[in-house]
């Protein structure tokens, strides 16, 4: 199961990325080298607008 595959998580930020690796998330516009090297306020929007919707604080 891939969630066996997530043995060490330091952080919300970290967590999200590995599950986007372990299901092998794809957008036309985002990659993972590209949104692991976003700055924490990128990511927070990405999160919001891209993945959880607006219940999802970006600040």
């Amino acid at each position: 199961m891939a969630i066996d595959s997530l043995y060490s998580i330091n952080g919300f930020r970290d967590g999200v990325q590995k599950l986007l690796r372990v299901y092998e998330w794809r957008n036309k516009t985002y990659n993972h080298d590209y949104i692991e090297n976003m700055s924490d306020k990128d990511f927070a929007i990405f999160c919001r607008d891209i993945l959880f919707g607006y219940d999802f604080p970006k600040d």
